[in-house]
C-alpha cells in the first residue's frame, strides 16, 4: 500500500494506492463498474448503497462517511481528491480517454457547484500509473485526443513511425491546475505501474490477464 504524504497531512481523510499485495483486510472500498468515460457518480449521504459494480462511472464523489470509495487501474492513472473544509472527497479513473474528455476537471467542477467547494480548497494527489516513456499510442490515439484537449510537448511526444509517446501524468496534472486546484495542493506518486513489476499490475505488460490495482479514499 502507497500513500501521497499530501493526503496523509489532512485530518478525516483515509486514503491508499494498492499494489499487488492488495488492501488491508479491513478496507473494503465501495467499486462501480469502469467503462472508460467520463461518467461521475454521486454517492448519497444517506440510504441504501447501490450493490458493487451496479453502477456504470469512471468518478466517484461523496461526502458520506465511513464509505470507502475506489476505483481499479492496472496502467490508467488513479486519482483521488478532497475538500476538507466541505468534507467531500472523490475517486478518479482517468485513461487515455477519461482524460482527453477532462473527467477530472468536470469531478472538480462538480464538487464546486454541487457540494460547496472551493477549487483553492481541493487537494488532489496523482497515482502510480504508465509513465510516458512505455506508454505508446497510436495516431488514431492521437487524433482522438485532438478533438477535446490540446496536445502540447509535455502531454504527446512524437517517437516516429506513426507512434507516440503518452504522458497522462501530464495531461491530468494540467486539468487539475487548469481546474483551479494550485500546483502545491498536488501531490505525484513517482511509481511507473509498467516498470515496477514487483508492486503493481500492468495491462500494457500482462495484457488482458492483469490483476486490478485498487486506489480508495475515506472520510473517517
Amino acid at each position: 500500500m502507497h500513500y501521497s504524504k499530501l493526503l496523509k497531512k489532512i485530518a478525516g481523510i483515509d486514503h491508499g494506492f494498492g499494489t499487488r499485495e492488495g488492501l488491508p483486510a479491513t478496507c473494503q472500498p465501495w467499486l462501480v463498474k469502469q467503462i472508460h468515460s467520463d461518467h461521475i457518480f454521486e454517492l448519497a449521504t444517506e440510504g441504501a448503497i447501490p450493490q458493487a459494480h451496479s453502477v456504470e462511472a469512471d468518478a466517484l464523489l461523496t461526502q458520506r462517511a465511513k464509505v470507502a470509495i475506489g476505483i481499479q487501474t492496472a496502467d490508467c492513472v488513479p486519482i483521488l481528491l478532497c475538500d476538507p473544509k466541505q468534507r467531500c472527497v472523490a475517486a478518479v479513473h482517468a485513461g487515455w480517454r477519461g482524460t482527453a474528455h477532462h473527467i477530472v476537471t468536470k469531478v472538480v467542477q462538480r464538487m464546486v457547484a454541487q457540494r460547496g467547494s472551493t477549487a483553492s480548497h481541493v487537494y488532489a494527489a496523482i497515482g502510480p500509473c504508465i509513465h510516458a516513456e512505455n506508454y505508446e499510442v497510436d495516431e488514431p490515439v492521437l487524433l482522438e485526443m485532438e478533438k477535446t484537449y490540446p496536445i502540447t510537448s509535455d502531454v504527446m511526444q512524437p517517437k516516429g513511425g506513426g507512434k507516440y509517446w503518452l504522458n497522462l501524468v501530464a495531461a491530468n496534472r494540467r486539468s487539475l491546475l487548469e481546474a483551479g486546484i494550485s500546483a502545491d495542493h498536488i501531490d505525484v506518486l513517482d511509481y511507473c505501474t509498467f516498470e515496477r513489476e514487483d508492486l503493481f499490475f500492468s495491462y500494457r505488460r500482462s495484457g488482458p490477464t492483469a490483476g486490478r490495482n485498487i486506489s480508495w479514499i475515506e472520510l473517517v
